[in-house]
């Protein structure tokens, strides 16, 4: 059967129980309705404006809300008759026309003063195709037809309604002669100013999505990532928040691109307390279109919640599952994986990595990844890139054999491809040096490696035929598709062409090979956006694998994004990134909230280790659904980061410690979501905690003396770890949400139990809840 028509038939199947979304017209007004929100658009004089955007109202509501403009401020310009700019709450503003804040538009067309007013729209059941930009699937749309006559330049503000959310873009259309971009917003959204907060999240290698919430000050405030990898800088999730805001309660306004290039998001705030929002393309673009032609601009997603935090991941979590999400692997489950990354680096043979595969199977591994190494004559990160040909005196009998052997384990099989890039030493580009990007001659080098110009269509021809020969002759499962350096050398325009032409072959090879999951990853988050989720289903979020930063790291971005696109690894128990050490359980327990696998050596570990690991990866096969497609809360406090995943019958909690206080205060938590007349058992997951880990304190109970560092405590570490403290209780939903749970109390310093806690700076726990009785 066609692959095509199964991937729809899923998606009606999907979206077949959802109620209808609404696009009304009332003469000059257009009102917007999904699930939780409202957005209203009216037309004033022939200016563009939204009215209100928030929660729901109806069409009797129109007339109200519509403002008194009778008097016209002082200093304020009015063209043409027209209300003056600066006092409106503008859908599409330009410079020059008396409008203060950042226009939505720049370019030049007989000079750069542009005058765009209403002139139609369109309403279509089927949104427009943006072919080469991923389109979500579904919702409705309408189009709003804006022009200056004078210059021949027409505009198109498309909204695309969605139960879950809107998608805005807007479209700049030459209609005669010829003319250049220098900035085109995704959107622009004016809304009055209410001592709202701004949230950005900001990122860099190893440090990716980091919170910071700020006022918002007269002026303007830009979150900015401009080296052509939608991450090095900021992610393209940011959020608006009422000032009451918390998890469950205030307004909460969710923005993201579906974009992987460079972009800029702003707030600005001015006089007449109107709160600008944009996002879209950084400026200085420079792109030229002719008689005929269109320029588009990325998509933005828009979501909103009245519910707080919560509502707001919920929000972007259906809408991303449900539309974004690659069809064949919507509301699928993830393997558990394994990569040799951490284990072997470079260092690897094929009798190493099939000892490798052979444990990883018998700890219950569903998906082998061997990641970089496999080709050319590649031993370190010199060379090599684009010589995609297998290095058979390393891998001896092929990667073909390789992966009949991971099969033949049960178990599925990947490969590791940087397919962007080139190395200066390698036989692609001593054969094609024009395939690389260069500035006046000089190719510039960032991590031992050059990018390839992808919008040279031999560049494109040649990856495409590369992966998909791979794909077949080593029959591949999987691919982890990495982007390891942002790009330099190139103007905006290419920067933003060499998105498109990747999007382009990424449409291609996914639609080629629809069964094969694709991994996204770029140096860890650098390039984790809804643009490569779109064809990718999940992705790796950082290179830094220390549990207690991956626990702040999924915090954040469980705001804009749903935990099954997040790659999670349990690595070995000394950081590679940070030097500190955690147990191997309490990395499970951050890594289990999401798509799990495993990066270390298996082949070191111990027979307590080897426990320790089939017995999460048995414990979340078991509750994998939970895991990876759960409704997030974010109950992290007092600098511990604890999230909890939540379906109809159970829910995980897990909970990430930072410093451990020599006072420890009595720990309750308020799980909210629950049905309030059913009956749950909360529990703890079984760990065990090394002995070492308590040095000199062993002599407390120890009937001999023993050496902190010495012999005979070691010899005993390999015979006996310590249980961590017995926990479960069964409680009502709503002791659950209004009294909590009484964790227990934590070690303080003497005195120790069956129930006590036993907690190490940066350690974790997780705990299961299950629905044991219906309301």
């Amino acid at each position: 059967m066609d692959m095509s028509f199964l991937s729809l038939l899923l998606w009606f199947i999907l979206i077949g129980t959802r109620n209808p979304i609404m696009i009304n017209v009332f003469g000059s007004s257009f009102l917007l309705n999904w699930a939780s929100a409202s957005y209203l658009i009216d037309v004033i004089g022939s200016r563009v404006c939204c009215l209100h955007y928030g929660g729901r109202i109806s069409e009797e509501d129109i007339e109200a809300l519509k403002p008194d403009l009778s008097v016209v401020p002082g200093r304020s310009i009015a063209p043409s008759g027209e209300k003056p700019l600066s006092f409106l709450p503008l859908e599409f503003s330009f410079p020059f026309r008396g409008d203060c804040l950042d226009p939505s538009f720049e370019g030049e067309k007989e000079g750069k003063a542009f005058d765009f007013a209403y002139s139609g729209y369109r309403l279509n059941k089927t949104p427009e195709s943006v072919f080469p930009y991923p389109l979500p699937r579904g919702g409705e749309e309408l189009v709003i037809e804006l022009k200056d006559e004078e210059r021949q330049v027409g505009c198109e503000l498309h909204y695309i309604v969605y139960e879950e959310g809107l998608i805005r873009y807007s479209k700049i259309i030459c209609l005669r002669g010829a003319m250049s971009i220098d900035r085109l917003a995704s959107f622009t959204l004016d809304l009055p100013y209410a001592n709202q907060k701004g949230l950005f999240l900001a990122s860099s290698w190893g440090d990716e999505a980091k919170k910071e919430v700020f006022d918002l000050p007269l002026g303007k405030i830009e979150a900015k990532s401009p080296l052509g990898s939608s991450c090095d800088g900021f992610n393209p999730f940011f959020a608006l928040l009422s000032n009451n805001c918390d998890e469950l309660f205030g307004e909460a306004y969710g923005f993201n691109l579906i974009y992987s290039g460079s972009f800029a998001s702003s707030f600005s705030r001015d006089s007449f307390s109107r709160l600008r929002i944009q996002s879209g393309l950084v400026g200085g673009l420079g792109w030229k279109i002719k008689e005929g032609e269109g320029f588009a601009s990325p998509l933005a997603l828009l979501t909103y919640s009245d519910r707080g935090l919560k509502g707001l991941r919920k929000a972007n979590k259906d809408f991303i599952e449900n539309h974004i999400t690659p069809l064949p692997f919507a509301k699928k489950p993830r393997p558990v994986s394994f990569n040799n990354w951490e284990a072997t680096y470079f260092d690897f043979s094929a009798s190493k990595i099939k000892s490798l595969a052979d444990k990883a199977a018998k700890l219950g591994i569903e998906l082998f990844v061997l990641d970089d190494g496999w080709f050319g004559k590649r031993e370190d990160d010199t060379s090599s890139l684009g010589d995609w040909q297998e290095n058979r005196k390393k891998v001896r009998g092929g990667i073909r054999k390789l992966s009949d052997y991971v099969h033949k384990k049960g178990m599925k099989f990947g490969l590791w491809f940087e397919p962007e890039m080139v190395s200066p030493d390698s036989i692609l580009f001593n054969q094609h040096p024009e395939y690389a990007f260069s500035f006046r001659g000089e190719k510039a080098v960032g991590r031992n490696q050059l990018v390839l110009d992808l919008t040279n269509n031999e560049v494109g021809e040649y990856l495409f035929g590369v992966l998909d020969k791979a794909i077949d002759e080593f029959a591949l499962d999987y691919i982890k598709w990495d982007f390891n350096r942002p790009l330099s050398d190139v103007d905006a325009a290419s920067m933003h062409s060499y998105v498109l032409s990747l999007y382009s072959l990424l449409h291609r090879l996914t639609e080629s090979h629809p069964d094969v999951l694709f991994e996204n990853c770029a140096s860890g988050g650098s390039r984790f956006d809804l643009g490569m989720l779109s064809f990718f289903p999940y992705g790796w979020v950082s290179d830094d694998i220390d549990s207690f930063e991956r626990a702040r790291i999924q915090s954040s971005l469980t705001l804009g994004y749903p935990l099954s696109t997040f790659s999670n690894h349990v690595s070995a128990k000394t950081s590679h990134q940070l030097f500190r050490k955690t147990s191997l359980g309490s990395k499970f327990d951050v890594a289990c909230l999401g798509c799990l696998g495993y990066e270390l050596d298996l082949s070191a570990l111990n027979g307590f280790d080897e426990k320790e690991i089939k017995s999460q990866i048995e414990f979340y096969k078991a509750h994998r659904e939970v895991c990876q497609f759960g409704e997030v809360a974010d109950l992290s406090s007092n600098g511990d980061f604890i999230l909890l995943s939540s379906l109809e019958s159970e829910s995980i909690l897990s909970y990430c410690v930072s410093r451990i206080s020599p006072s420890p205060k009595q720990e309750t938590l308020r799980i909210p979501g629950l049905g309030k007349e059913s009956k749950y058992k909360v529990s703890v997951r079984p760990e065990k905690l090394d002995l070492l880990s308590f040095g000199s304190m062993v002599n407390h109970i120890s009937p001999v003396r023993i050496k902190e560092e010495g012999c005979l405590i070691k010899l005993i570490a390999k015979f006996y770890q310590l249980p961590i403290e017995e926990f479960a209780v069964i409680q009502s939903g709503l002791s659950l949400q209004n009294a909590g749970i009484f964790l227990g109390q934590r070690w303080a310093g003497n005195g120790i139990s069956k129930q006590t806690r036993i907690l190490f700076d940066f350690s974790a726990r997780c705990y299961l809840i299950e629905k044991i009785s219906e309301d």
